[in-house]
């Protein structure tokens, strides 16, 4: 069965009400002037057909399959070519501003603190050594202590 066969019955605009394929689409399919649709459309528009009216358009769809692999053109063809993607991540910028701030806290924190402030975070140096040699010495007489006792007696 053709599509002219179908559209005995029916007028291209009942049809296009039916299916929703364009009129144009439908006048060029029954023209048999393909070069306005592209392949994959013709062979669909033709499948709707098909399904739309319970009929058989097997010789449509050879018509079309002929046409298109004659006149298949290599401007058509469209080859994949792979996109080189921006690489996501740190930027070296942002690694630089990170470094500088760590060494900006870092020079404030040893300006602002003196050992005074000090002295309640970090034990002191004269506490420990007393601790360490079990004098109960005050630490201003510590350090005459830690010498004596290193050096040497003839």
């Amino acid at each position: 069965m053709q599509l002219s066969e179908i559209l005995g019955n029916r007028s291209i605009k009942e049809m296009n009400e039916q299916t929703n394929i364009s009129e144009e689409s439908l006048e060029a399919l029954l023209e048999g002037n393909f070069e306005v649709l592209q392949r994959a459309k013709a062979l669909g528009f033709v499948s709707i057909l098909e399904r739309e009216y319970q009929v058989d358009l097997n010789s449509l769809k050879e018509e079309i399959n002929h046409y298109f692999h004659e006149h298949q053109s290599m401007e058509s063809i469209t080859l994949n070519v792979p996109q080189i993607e921006e690489q996501r991540g740190r930027s070296p910028l942002f690694l630089v501003l990170v470094f500088g701030l760590i060494v900006f806290a870092s020079w404030y924190f040893i300006t602002q603190f003196n050992s005074e402030k000090m002295t309640g975070w970090i034990p002191s140096m004269q506490a420990k050594f007393s601790s360490l040699l079990g004098s109960s010495e005050t630490n201003s007489t510590l350090p005459q202590n830690i010498v004596e006792s290193t050096l040497v007696k003839p």
